[in-house]
């Protein structure tokens, strides 16, 4: 969670791939994990991050990243 805030505090208000794969992947462990509310933070702060991004098409050339959110969209 460190890496992912200080990352985030670096952007430019444009977060990068890995950012958005790794709270992509937070918020799936946390769903498995039953751990709603945490989830819930998660997949929020992820779909911000997707709109900032232009959306899930936006993710067309980046395949694998692109199947990772497809959990939420």
């Amino acid at each position: 969670m460190r890496l992912i805030r200080a990352k985030l505090a670096k952007s430019t208000g444009r977060p990068d791939d890995a950012v958005i794969g790794a709270v992509a992947l937070l918020t799936i462990a946390d769903s498995l994990q039953s751990d709603p509310t945490t989830a819930a933070s998660h997949f929020d702060a992820l779909s911000s991050m997707l709109a900032l991004r232009g959306g899930y098409e936006s993710f067309a050339t980046l395949a694998v990243l692109q199947r990772v959110i497809a959990w939420f969209v």
